[in-house]
């Protein structure tokens, strides 16, 4: 993954992951979850893009976590976290009627 935008939303935001290689050489993306919450659809995906919309989540509590993608070889794809327990990219979901961030988190392809 290479990047996320926005960084952060409700259940029902549309998220989109840049990357490179996000088709798997040829496999598909099945599913994805954000923090461990499934996607509630998976609106379009390339070799480069994978437009998501966020599932919607039980608790009312802000929680970040790790993006998972699985291709239909049962392989994953999970964002980079870094050795202090931070992540590169990530998703954040916001409690119910909180303003979207329309942060990004770097989408261009590396060189």
């Amino acid at each position: 993954m290479t990047g996320v935008s926005p960084t952060s939303g409700q259940g029902g935001t549309r998220l989109t992951i840049a990357g490179i290689a996000l088709d798997g050489d040829g496999t598909s993306v099945v599913s994805a979850t954000l923090d461990g919450i499934a996607a509630a659809s998976i609106l379009s995906q390339s070799a480069t893009q994978v437009v998501v919309e966020a599932g919607a989540r039980a608790n009312g509590e802000t929680q970040i976590g790790t993006i998972t993608l699985t291709m239909d070889d049962g392989s994953s794809i999970v964002s980079v976290a870094l050795a202090d327990g931070s992540e590169i990219h990530q998703f954040t979901y916001q409690v119910a009627g909180a303003r979207s961030e329309e942060h990004t988190s770097e989408l261009q392809s590396p060189i």
